[in-house]
């Protein structure tokens, strides 16, 4: 899938959420603004008619009110004269309830002198509360009423809808959110399998090419009357496809570690002895490139179980790429230490080194490093794949250090034997 095409997929699902988003969050003011809008209409009326049974009872027809309401919930009324108040709070509970407000109220009363001489609270919301009863004498001149809009409250018989639609939103994101890791690692994953193609193609295209040549100087009619000539490019043959023996090797072996049809034989190893075999088989590798290998023995229990020919070919991989990847006279340590219950050997180069995005991919199938268009290092990037997944197969794991242009240090953690 080409990269326009994902990220527009993946622009146009980040506006659909968005509207999606925004649809429900517009929704929920709405819905808030009627309520609060339905529920000032409701306090209003229901206030009235309290105040109007209030005043009635005082049969003074000369008495009269003024209200005042704002948008907080906040109700300030102001009498024409003194008058004698009773049944308050009874009378704004039972209107209240008829009119299936549910809030909390602070009311203060205050006389001619507006002094205060009652605070009290009117709690609608709990169903135990009981008006308190009391009575004052022709005095009281103002009364405020403070309402707790809620808005909990306001929203509570919506509330199961509003829950349906966020979890339905969160599932929406959620599936957005797996859908575009899918993509992104199909993607990944796409790269990654025409990169080891390219890299395929371009590995077996040399010693094919190779082998034809010489294939095609042996055909010649007068070759056998130089057998030098002949015994050269008959070793050029043999060796062009061993290397190819080698590369179809690799890439079956990572396929059969994928399945985990890699059975281990599994005997007991003195790691010593198995370093001191391979650094010696080794040493003429280093002496071409005019380097340096040397091994520092310190570990006192070095005695491992495990397969000794899946961990001579993981010491060998993380010993060729100390070759492979310097950009200078190779130096090679190989260093031996025990940790805890672990034996530990640890493979420090002076090469490249590798940078910090590269390390957390390193031992992914088919990843090599980028180094442009230049193909200066051989491999189909399954080494070190393969060293973490045979390390795990021993109860073991591998560790890495590296520092850009200074080098890198791989360490094998291999559980020892317990005596």
């Amino acid at each position: 899938m080409r990269t326009n095409v994902i990220r527009n997929i993946i622009i146009l699902a980040f506006i659909s959420l968005g509207g999606i988003i925004v649809t429900q969050v517009f929704w929920v003011k709405k819905n808030l603004d009627y309520k609060n809008e339905k529920f000032n209409d409701n306090a209003n009326i229901a206030t009235r008619n309290a105040i109007n049974k209030i005043v009635i009872q005082t049969n003074m027809d000369d008495l009269y009110y003024k209200m005042e309401q704002d948008t907080t919930g906040e109700f300030n009324i102001f009498f024409s004269k003194p008058f004698p108040l009773k049944n308050f709070e009874a009378s704004l509970y039972k209107e209240y309830k008829e009119n299936n407000i549910k809030t909390t109220i602070t009311y203060i009363i205050r006389d001619f002198n507006h002094t205060q001489i009652k605070k009290g609270m009117i709690d609608l919301v709990n169903p135990k509360f009981k008006p308190e009863i009391f009575e004052f004498e022709s005095i009281v001149q103002n009364i405020e009423l403070n309402l707790d809009k809620n808005q909990s409250i306001l929203l509570e018989p919506d509330i199961k809808l509003l829950a349906f639609f966020s979890f339905v939103l969160l599932v929406v994101l959620g599936f957005f959110s797996y859908t575009t890791i899918v993509i992104m690692r199909e993607k990944q994953l796409s790269k990654v399998k025409t990169d080891f193609v390219n890299n395929m193609t371009h590995e077996f295209k040399t010693p094919i090419a190779t082998i034809g040549l010489a294939s095609t100087v042996l055909m010649k009619e007068d070759i056998y009357k130089m057998p030098e000539k002949l015994h050269h490019y008959a070793t050029i043959i043999n060796e062009e496809n061993e290397r190819l023996k080698k590369q179809v090797e690799s890439v079956l072996q990572s396929s059969q570690i994928e399945s985990k049809k890699i059975k281990l034989n599994v005997t007991a190893i003195d790691m010593h002895q198995l370093i001191a075999e391979i650094t010696k088989n080794f040493e003429p590798r280093i002496k071409e490139h005019e380097g340096n290998l040397t091994t520092k023995k310190e570990a006192t229990d070095f005695m491992i179980k495990g397969d000794i020919v899946h961990i001579k070919n993981i010491l060998f991989n993380l010993l060729d790429n100390g070759i492979k990847y310097a950009n200078k006279i190779p130096q090679i340590i190989v260093h031996t230490k025990n940790e805890k219950n672990y034996f530990v050997v640890s493979i420090h180069d002076n090469g490249k080194g590798i940078s910090n995005d590269d390390k957390k991919k390193i031992f992914d199938k088919f990843y090599r490093v980028p180094s442009g268009n230049i193909h200066d290092v051989k491999g189909f990037g399954l080494g070190l794949f393969y060293v973490k997944d045979m390390m795990e197969q021993h109860k073991g794991f591998v560790s890495l250090k590296s520092t850009v242009d200074v080098g890198s240090t791989f360490s094998l953690w291999f559980p020892i034997i317990k005596k």
